[in-house]
């Protein structure tokens, strides 16, 4: 079977490796065709040495921390900039990044920088005999797979944060490599204002026994009025789907 190199693109929030992050390096050690894992990172605080010096990831060869003062501040064009240049010189056959609202600005810029196919919503990926790659990915929802063959030798994919388990941190030491960046981009009318935190679900469904959840058939406020009284005879609790919450017919939380 052909082996490849693969790389996952990270993110660090609040100075640490973010869970879908993890679900990324977890997506690409459990594929047997791949011989070498990368973490590519972007630093914008503190040296990479410092920040990493204690960070082991499990079935990670090698963590690239790409440092640079214009790189303080979250911008798309420049991050999608950097990410490509670190990646152009040993460039990895497979490149996977998470679906997150920072990933879907950076993703198809940095495919396109690449000149790289970039597949959505990955869920499983191999290499056929004839040195294909053979997607599937999840589409309208998720309620289907589709089945891709594409015939670039490299490719970049996005997975869903939630659909892998994240990988494993322990003590310990990694081989991180830091890679200066400087950026000839004067655009710089993108610029992260400030980050806010999801807001906590006010009732942990997943201490409940019996969930009774509503979803695209309940039409209105007092369908969603019977249900509540059901899970409370019943001794449970109320969930929905997220077209429920769409509609403004339930909170998110």
């Amino acid at each position: 079977m052909q082996k490849v190199k693969a790389a996952c693109l990270g993110e660090v929030n609040e100075n640490k490796l973010s869970i879908p992050t993890l679900e990324c390096i977890d997506f690409i050690s459990n594929l047997n065709f791949v011989l070498n894992k990368e973490l590519i990172l972007i630093n914008s605080e503190s040296k990479c040495e410092k920040k990493f010096s204690d960070l082991y990831i499990k079935n990670i060869d090698l963590i690239k921390c790409i440092e640079g003062e214009s790189l303080a501040k979250y911008n798309p064009e420049i991050y999608s900039d950097a990410f490509s240049k670190i990646l152009k010189n040993e460039l990895p056959e497979l490149i996977a990044i998470p679906y997150t609202i920072h990933g879907m600005e950076i993703g198809p810029l940095t495919a396109f920088k690449l000149g790289l196919p970039l597949i959505t919503y990955v869920k499983k990926i191999s290499i056929n005999d004839y040195g294909n790659w053979k997607v599937a990915r999840a589409i309208f929802k998720g309620k289907i797979i589709e089945n891709k063959t594409i015939s670039s030798k490299n490719i970049m994919i996005s997975l869903r944060p939630g659909d892998f388990l994240p990988s494993e941190i322990i003590q310990g030491k990694s081989i991180i490599k830091a890679f200066k960046y400087e950026t000839s981009i004067l655009n710089r009318d993108i610029v992260l204002l400030e980050r806010k935190k999801e807001e906590m679900a006010d009732t942990d469904i997943s201490q409940y026994k019996i969930i009774v959840a509503v979803g695209r058939g309940i039409n209105r406020i007092e369908e969603i009025k019977m249900a509540e009284e059901l899970a409370n005879t019943l001794g449970g609790t109320l969930a929905c789907s997220k077209p429920i919450v769409d509609y403004g017919l339930l909170p998110k939380s």
